[in-house]
């Protein structure tokens, strides 16, 4: 699953706990950024931002795109 995160408050905190938790993190802007994790799902990915925010004490939104799709080329 890759979902895109955005925030007007910087995400630092928020992304490096995200790749503890195995998720792989692009970003290139504080407050937006990709991450991905094999075989999760937007539930999975709902609980771990949860707990992310809880744990970096992060009272801002975080407005979350995500869906899953493969594609060959």
């Amino acid at each position: 699953m890759v979902a895109r995160l955005e925030s007007s408050e910087e995400l630092k905190c928020v992304l490096e706990k995200m790749q503890t938790l195995e998720y792989d993190v692009i970003s290139n802007d504080d407050n937006v950024a990709f991450v991905y994790k094999k075989d999760a799902n937007n539930t999975h990915l709902r609980g771990d931002l949860t707990s992310c925010k809880t744990v970096c004490k992060f009272a801002g939104s975080i407005k979350v795109i995500y869906g899953t799709s493969t594609a060959s080329m």
